[in-house]
């Protein structure tokens, strides 16, 4: 059951669009504008923006990820550490502190821009924030305040209900594809998560996660990963790694042994 939006979601929400409001005009903002559109064409297919998720679950310390396909809108939940304001605050803008340099993947604040690609609306489930990047809302709002046809909606965060997250997940993005962008790109997406495209091995590159989840309409399948033993050399460290791929409605996994 949905509950009303807490006060300091709405604080938080407030105050991160009372920031990024204040820097209209600036000299930098058209470059800045521009960037966030070029971003959003860097990842063009699904097998670039699921494998930027799997990276920022990976620098959430999650050990499990699930994508889930409907026939009009898509799941994807992690079980890693909840969203702290600097994660709110570089996933509302085109930023990062989570640099390869100090040991992360992904960069929420800019891979995650290739999801508005396929959709004009997502929702961001994580601790006690509670979001969504909505064009529709702000679409609505620039017929009163003609200054914000400047921004880009999506950067500009709007406080919504929080939802209870299946499981123990822990973050959850909610995507609707009803519009026309998402239906061109949904059987797409279909096709990629629901074949043998999806690439299994990509499990081998994250430490943390040892479980990706898939549910599509016409497949679902689990990837798990198990490390079977290990032989020390004097410069480095060989691991023999099982990736198992389990399809719901098949009795025997498929099973691939990898030396790492």
């Amino acid at each position: 059951m949905e509950a009303s939006i807490g006060d300091s979601n709405k604080a938080l929400v407030a105050q991160r669009l009372e920031i990024l409001l204040a820097q209209r005009d600036s000299p930098l903002w058209a470059g800045y504008v521009n960037m966030l559109k070029i971003l959003e064409s860097v990842f063009p297919s699904p097998k670039h923006w699921i494998l930027e998720f799997l990276q920022n679950a990976e620098d959430a310390r999650a050990t499990k990820i699930s994508v889930r396909l409907s026939d009009d809108s898509l799941w994807i939940l992690n079980n890693g550490n909840n969203f702290n304001q600097d994660d709110f605050a570089a996933i509302c803008d085109v930023n990062s502190m989570k640099l390869p340099a100090l040991g992360f993947r992904g960069y929420i604040g800019i891979g995650f821009k290739s999801i508005f690609r396929i959709t004009d609306h997502v929702d961001v489930h994580s601790g006690g924030l509670h979001f969504a990047f909505d064009k529709s809302y702000w679409d609505q709002s620039k017929r009163k305040e003609a200054y914000l046809t400047k921004w880009p909606w999506e950067i500009l965060p709007v406080g919504i209900n929080p939802v209870a997250l299946p499981e123990d997940f822990t973050t959850g993005f909610f995507v609707p594809l009803q519009s026309t962008k998402g239906r061109e790109t949904l059987q797409e997406i279909s096709a990629f998560l629901g074949s043998s495209d999806f690439p299994k091995e990509a499990i081998l590159l994250l430490k943390n996660i040892t479980a990706i989840d898939i549910q599509t309409p016409k497949l679902s399948f689990t990837v798990t990963k198990y490390g079977k033993e290990s032989t020390y050399l004097p410069d480095c460290k060989r691991e023999l790694v099982l990736v198992r791929r389990q399809i719901t409605s098949q009795p025997y996994p498929e099973e691939a042994q990898y030396l790492v």
